[in-house]
């Protein structure tokens, strides 16, 4: 119970799909791929000599097998993605309106918290290597709940 309450304990306190979903080796996640084209979130992933490039949608030509790279990678694709949401929500603080101004306001984008980021993992082992990652510049539709409760079945 334990075990399956590390491997899926964040998907279900998911709110709505990920914009995205990086996988570090496709051939041992072929799972989480045909998910991810069943739902049609783009996949960014490791292609090594042993995959197939045309299951990724954004491939990053790299060694899965070596675990100092997937180590660098993760933690890349990590920092990354914080620059992203930061820079995201830069812009709209920026945007929002000033004093008097009668501007409707912007959708608020979710928040990660420092104490989150310091709880992450810094790099995946390369048997759980999926992980959701959103990129900063394209806002996220919500799920509809009945899409993911007929997907949980």
């Amino acid at each position: 119970m334990a075990r399956l309450e590390r491997i899926l304990g964040g998907i279900k306190d998911m709110r709505r799909l990920p914009s995205a979903l990086f996988i570090v080796d496709t051939r041992k996640e072929r799972t989480a791929v045909l998910e991810a084209r069943r739902l049609e979130i783009p996949i960014i992933a490791l292609a090594d000599t042993n995959c197939d490039p045309d299951e990724m949608d954004y491939p990053i030509p790299a060694n899965d097998d070596a675990i100092r790279a997937v180590r660098l990678l993760c933690a890349k694709i990590a920092d990354a993605a914080v620059e992203g949401r930061r820079e995201l929500e830069g812009r709209q603080k920026d945007s929002e309106p000033q004093e008097g101004e009668s501007e409707q306001p912007l959708e608020a984008a979710p928040t990660i918290s420092e104490a989150e980021l310091a709880a992450a993992p810094r790099a995946l082992p390369t048997g759980e290597a999926e992980a959701a990652v959103e990129p900063s510049a394209t806002p996220a539709t919500p799920a509809e709940p009945e899409l993911v409760a007929k997907e949980a079945h």
